[in-house]
């Protein structure tokens, strides 16, 4: 689904080899998906401005940090190379479907949705055709709705609810 995606454990990266590499390749124009501050909106950008994320002949490489946002925000301020990388963001169009976990505010994203967004807005300014992206949405969808059903067996097993980020389904 994600073609040359990585998934690289830990929270500091700024030794990583394997980042430092992904970085430091002349092919790839890298950029951290991180909210706030001083990230470029991609909501904001006409699609000309979209296409001038990045240097003619690059690939654009985005740095996704999986995470609560408190984590997310930690990794970045931890890891030297990450932190000196220009950042994206967006303008979330609705709530978080992500009905397991309470989000900080409604503008936050779990980290599937952001994705999903990123690629949405992106669009075919980076060579992103058809909408192969909405899969993530159509899988993230069942993890939340088995997760809920998780919770509801275990509240009817044993007469209680302890997980206290839980929130309804709507």
């Amino acid at each position: 689904m994600l073609e040359d995606s990585h998934l690289i454990l830990g929270h500091d990266y700024s030794d990583d080899i394997k980042i430092n590499q992904l970085i430091a390749d002349p092919r790839f124009y890298s950029l951290v998906l991180c909210m706030g501050g001083n990230a470029t909106n991609l909501s904001l950008l006409t699609e000309e401005q979209k296409k001038d994320l990045r240097p003619v002949g690059k690939q654009l490489l985005i740095f996704v940090i999986d995470g609560t946002w408190n984590t997310a925000f930690k990794t970045v301020r931890l890891s030297k190379n990450l932190r000196s990388l220009p950042r994206i963001s967006f303008t979330p169009k609705k709530p978080s479907v992500f009905r397991v976990r309470r989000q900080p505010h409604a503008h936050c994203y779990s980290t599937i949705e952001a994705i999903h967004e990123t690629i949405d807005l992106l669009g075919s300014s980076q060579g992103f055709d058809g909408r192969q992206h909405d899969q993530l949405l159509y899988v993230f969808d069942s993890f939340v709705r088995q997760q809920i059903k998780h919770i509801q067996d275990v509240k009817e097993l044993t007469g209680t609810l302890n997980y206290r980020r839980y929130k309804a389904a709507t």
